[in-house]
């Protein structure tokens, strides 16, 4: 795609493409560190008893996650940094790249 672009539209996918890895790599650690936390909620064990009152161990699951409302406002944030990065993105490539491969249809490689 750079080889369409002018020096200055390169310049700004570039700063595009590492601005998004950068909010991308902050979103994957903190939800990282949210899952991570969620690994000391204490678990239930599920049992179904039958007729019989014989007792049959149907698995276990976690209690309903408990998250500080600190941690949920930042990955809140967080997504609507990447929700705003990504229509950034996505105007630059509408009107750079699919503009231009439509200036190109057509043509011969």
């Amino acid at each position: 795609m750079h080889s369409r672009l002018d020096v200055a539209s390169t310049a700004t996918l570039d700063a595009l493409l590492t601005q998004g890895y950068a909010l991308i790599e902050e979103a994957t650690a903190q939800a990282r560190t949210m899952l991570q936390d969620q690994a000391t909620i204490p678990i239930m064990d599920v049992v179904t008893i039958d007729a019989e009152g014989n007792a049959t161990e149907a698995g276990s699951l976690p209690l309903f996650p408990v998250i500080p409302e600190d941690e949920s406002k930042q990955f809140f944030a967080q997504i609507d940094r990447l929700t705003h990065w990504y229509c950034h993105l996505a105007v630059f490539l509408t009107e750079h790249y699919f503009s231009r491969q439509e200036d190109h249809d057509g043509e011969e490689e």
